[in-house]
């Protein structure tokens, strides 16, 4: 049965709970206590369902996968070649904020008010993307050629990135099985797409491949996800055909283009640092920092899967209770604020002991790093949630102020420090950033204050923490 989250209250209602197989093997593992917060609460035991598919399935399986895979080729290729493969994927990651054109959050919340129009919404949003993606991959190579003269390797591999991206365009099509609470669909498409590219980097690894195919491998994951889900989609019944809709087009445009220069200025200020640390300390610097970070962002994950599961339910109880609103977000901070600590607390004891283990004794420097980095986790925890706040209000304006200033700082920190201090002055440089596009911002805008002042509530009150809205 489809929900559609414009019509879901945030009180009782009648929806199709029954577990399949699968989802009721994993609800056996969770302890009772837990459980009986969401018996009785139909709404969110399809949310919590939801959550289970998107946290085993979807995320942890294709990590364990990913994690171990990535590791090997560390191992193989060394901080020196594994921090020229991170460069290449570090700079072509930078525009992928100009294919995406700031458009997954927009047409996610037109799907969700709007699915009888999910033809349009779809095809729409799909050829701007195409568009955008040859946009960048023209641009993307015409500044990488002009900053590394010669070097025509480089320059091929960054083509090949660069190119893998455009395949993105497709990824639209989650957002309208996310805003059916459909993530089954998305879930199989990225175990197919993790397995299959992890027996392709180890059969390369084993085969004793050179880098640039391990680069080719990185880049075709892009192309295998957006076929996987197109073939997803087209099992779909009862949706219109895709169409494209110049009108609505410039509607996506004018809606997207704040979160364009948002994403834009984001990937600039957290991937330009990597950048800039490759400049002035080499490759080897990079691939320690690489490694160190690749830790800690593998466990972002964790706030995407809660945000993505309840963000329907967060949209719809805007216009309907503005109380319960406001409890639903001030639990959400609740929840990444304790699992910041949970993890942030893991990683300190044991991960930092684990990267010589796992990616051989040439890392050691990176669990150096590692030790330092725990204060990401935190700031992402409250990023995503801040960003499900930007995404229900509208306030799309506010997140491009946020990175602006954000990036402004970081730059400068991070051309005054990292000659100085190497990677430990990219550190210092990212916790000023973080804090000025997550905090300080707010501060200054009435909407701002109001999210401000729901993250020092549930700093300030973890222990209140409530599983649903209707206690």
């Amino acid at each position: 049965m489809n929900i559609k989250p414009k019509n879901i209250p945030l009180s009782e209602q009648t929806v199709n709970t029954t577990y399949d197989t699968k989802s009721r093997f994993i609800v056996q593992l969770i302890p009772e206590i837990i459980l009986q917060h969401f018996r009785g609460r139909e709404t969110f035991q399809q949310v919590f369902k939801n959550t289970l598919w998107m946290t085993v399935y979807t995320f942890i399986l294709p990590f364990l996968a990913a994690f171990f895979v990535n590791a090997w080729i560390a191992r193989y290729l060394g901080p020196d070649q594994f921090g020229i493969l991170t460069y290449i994927f570090t700079f072509s990651s930078i525009f992928l904020s100009i294919n995406y054109m700031g458009l997954d959050a927009v047409v996610f919340r037109n799907l969700c008010n709007d699915d009888l129009h999910a033809g349009k919404i779809l095809g729409t949003a799909t050829i701007l993307r195409l568009i955008a993606g040859v946009v960048s991959l023209i641009l993307g190579v015409i500044i990488f050629s002009n900053v590394n003269h010669g070097d025509q390797f480089l320059l091929g591999m960054v083509f090949i990135a660069l190119t893998s991206n455009i395949a993105q365009a497709f990824n639209v099509i989650e957002g309208f099985f996310q805003s059916r609470l459909q993530v089954k669909s998305i879930a199989v498409v990225r175990i197919i797409v993790i397995i299959s590219i992890s027996i392709a980097k180890i059969l390369a690894v084993i085969s004793h491949a050179p880098l640039s195919a391990f680069i080719v491998l990185g880049s075709s994951d892009a192309v295998l996800s957006a076929l996987l889900l197109y073939l997803m989609f087209r099992k779909v019944k009862n949706i219109s055909i895709w169409t494209f809709d110049f009108k609505y087009a410039k509607q996506l445009l004018r809606d997207g283009f704040p979160l364009m220069l948002a994403g834009l200025t984001f990937a600039l200020y957290t991937k330009l640092d990597q950048i800039i640390l490759k400049s002035f300390q080499g490759n080897s610097q990079l691939g320690q920092y690489a490694i160190a970070l690749g830790v800690v962002e593998a466990f972002n994950f964790l706030p995407l899967v809660i945000t993505n599961s309840i963000a329907p339910l967060v949209v719809a109880s805007v216009k309907q209770d503005g109380q319960k609103y406001s409890l639903l977000m001030v639990n959400i901070y609740r929840v990444m604020f304790l699992l910041s600590i949970v993890v942030g607390v893991g990683l300190f004891f044991v991960g930092r002991h684990l990267i010589p283990v796992i990616f051989g004794k040439e890392y050691l420097e990176a669990s150096r790093i590692l030790a330092f980095l725990q204060f990401r986790l935190f700031f992402t925890c409250m990023s995503v949630a801040r960003g499900l706040f930007i995404t229900s209000k509208g306030m799309f304006k506010l997140s491009l102020v946020s990175q602006v200033f954000a990036l402004i700082v970081g730059l400068s920190f991070n051309f005054w420090l990292i000659p100085i201090y190497g990677v430990y002055g990219l550190l210092l440089s990212s916790l000023a950033s973080f804090i000025i596009s997550i905090f300080i911002v707010d501060i200054f805008h009435p909407l701002g204050r109001q999210n401000f002042s729901y993250v020092l509530r549930a700093i300030s009150t973890p222990h209140l923490l409530k599983f649903s809205t209707a206690d």
